[in-house]
């Protein structure tokens, strides 16, 4: 028996029944009684811990408190549905060891969140764009760990989650492929999406490797839209439908690497007279509720924002616990295909 039967009884990670087990803060009341009520049932006994000297605890002047910062980006389920499920996965995780949660919005590089400005913080969960100069310097002062962030480039520090773009773009292709198309498509509907260079790039080379024909669809100008202006988004959209069907062998297997725009990407098809479903198989990336209402259903790939934001804290539990560990860490999480097309 081992804590990890525990942590799966308690329904908590390892990590937690640790603290449990070696009476470190940050753990709430109600999870703590869950893990001792697991480890009766159980009837686990920790070993006995060795004598001599031991490590000084890295929360011996917690606050109690953890910021999650948005740098220049949103997580609004509108505009940033899994970015929204993260943080949420975050919260909830961070209620579970008895930490409370500040949520800032980080416009530009002069101003941040009081809490954090005066050091009254233990931790940083961070998301989007890495900050420069001395507002970089404010925040490196604290553990931390972004979530969703690129995979290399300059300015970020400390550790990252992520789901697995590679991942993303070979799962896309080898679905289309193994439905026997053998002209398959990458829609670039966001220009300034970090994970779409890497997804398109496994997506044509699974496509390579498979030898299928693969065209990476896009705009050369690289448009940028202000939060929740669809209408500029459904005219991109547009445009770039019209230059997949200009092609001379257009594709019939098609990957929209963003659900928020597969239903736009319906629309278009259809008022060209290519009909979803019957003329191309659409698959999808994030497993987006609006995706539920498309008619054919589609399969889309769950990148788990959930499983990322949770493992985040876990993480950043582990760098305030234990400070003086240096090397990075970087946490890829593994997509999932959902086949909406097999659920009743």
């Amino acid at each position: 028996m081992s804590i990890v039967e525990v942590a799966k009884l308690a329904g908590c990670s390892h990590t937690t029944v640790s603290r449990v087990i070696n009476q470190k803060p940050g753990v709430s009341v109600e999870v703590a009684s869950r893990v001792q009520a697991a480890m009766r049932k159980l009837s686990y006994v920790p070993p006995v811990k060795r004598r001599g000297p031991q490590p000084k605890s890295g929360r011996a002047a917690r606050t109690g408190n953890v910021a999650v910062l948005m740098i220049g980006t949103e997580a609004t389920p509108l505009i940033a549905p899994a970015s929204a499920a993260a943080i949420h996965a975050v919260e909830t995780a961070l209620g579970d060891q008895g930490y409370s949660m500040t949520l800032g919005q980080v416009r530009d590089n002069t101003r941040l969140p009081s809490v954090v400005d005066r050091g009254e913080i233990d931790g940083l969960i961070l998301h989007g764009n890495a900050p420069r100069g001395e507002f970089a310097e404010k925040l490196r002062r604290f553990p931390a760990v972004w979530v969703m962030s690129a995979r290399s480039r300059s300015g970020y520090w400390g550790d990252r989650v992520v789901t697995d773009n590679d991942a993303i773009g070979r799962l896309a292709a080898e679905y289309l492929i193994d439905r026997g198309h053998r002209r398959v498509a990458f829609l670039y509907v966001d220009a300034t999406h970090l994970g779409f260079p890497v997804r398109a790039e496994s997506f044509a080379q699974a496509a390579e490797d498979a030898g299928v024909a693969c065209e990476i669809i896009r705009d050369q100008e690289s448009p940028s839209f202000a939060a929740g202006d669809f209408r500029a988004k459904r005219e991109f959209i547009n445009s770039l439908i019209d230059r997949l069907a200009a092609l001379p062998e257009p594709p019939t297997g098609l990957f929209v690497p963003r659900g928020q725009m597969t239903p736009m990407v319906f629309e278009a098809l259809r008022s060209r007279v290519i009909e979803p479903g019957r003329d191309v198989t659409v698959v999808a990336c994030d497993n987006d509720p609006m995706l539920a209402g498309l008619s054919p259903q589609i399969a889309t790939i769950d990148i788990r924002p959930d499983r990322i934001g949770t493992l985040a804290v876990e993480q950043l539990m582990q760098r305030i616990d234990k400070p003086e560990i240096y090397a990075r860490a970087n946490i890829l999480v593994e997509p999932t295909l959902v086949d909406l097309v097999d659920v009743d």
